[in-house]
């Protein structure tokens, strides 16, 4: 999001109430009608559903800053997701109507989520790609991908996620000690590193050909 779009986000969110929630908090879900249109502005917002299983699956991750859910607000459709936060949050909260104005008349606004969704999307079929015919090694480079790029981090520059195995397992459907061995293997190659607990990608380009010869 360029600083422009920014400026215009923040000077028409900061007319309405600001919201700080606490990491863990569930503050949209399927059960309960949505307030309005929010404006992340500081953290990390997750969006799941829970299978049928009682599996939770993750959909999508939003970094400050990001404004949704805009599937709901600009057409109506009924929400089948969970939004809590991983981190603590600070977010403004506007009425849908009063959004819809101000986002329709802002054809700037209007391309920047275009190009987001754009971008999302090429997450979604590398992902789908990797699913349908990708085994444990490509499915965890895939999501390693889709997480580096989601980052809001210079890709040209090392590249510092957490990421623990439980979530990774959990994610990409591969069991804990699956991915503990294949993390090893990327490790074992210089193809990540660890400082601590911080994973780190160093070239993102030597990653997104390993998982073009692992497709």
């Amino acid at each position: 999001m360029n600083s422009e779009v920014q400026y215009k986000l923040l000077k028409f969110f900061s007319k309405y109430k600001k919201k700080q929630l606490k990491k863990g908090t569930i503050f949209i879900s399927p059960d309960q009608k949505i307030k309005g249109v929010y404006f992340l502005i500081k953290g990390t917002v997750r969006v799941f559903l829970i299978s049928k299983n009682g599996v939770e699956i993750t959909v999508n991750i939003f970094k400050s800053p990001s404004f949704f859910p805009m599937n709901w607000a600009l057409n109506n459709n009924q929400n089948r997701h969970f939004y809590d936060c991983l981190s603590n949050c600070d977010l403004y909260l506007s009425p849908k109507k009063e959004f819809n104005v101000f986002f329709k008349s802002n054809h700037d606004l209007v391309l920047d989520l275009l190009e987001r969704i754009y971008q999302g999307l090429e997450g979604y079929m590398l992902r789908i790609e990797s699913l349908i015919g990708g085994d444990a090694h490509s499915k965890l480079l895939s999501h390693l991908l889709i997480q580096a790029k989601r980052s809001n981090q210079d890709l040209e520059r090392v590249i510092k996620l957490r990421l623990s195995h439980t979530y990774l397992a959990t994610e990409t459907g591969l069991s804990r000690e699956t991915v503990t061995r294949e993390m090893k293997k990327l490790k074992d190659r210089g193809i990540i590193n660890y400082q601590g607990n911080t994973l780190l990608i160093s070239n993102l380009s030597v990653l997104e050909k390993e998982l073009s010869s692992s497709l």
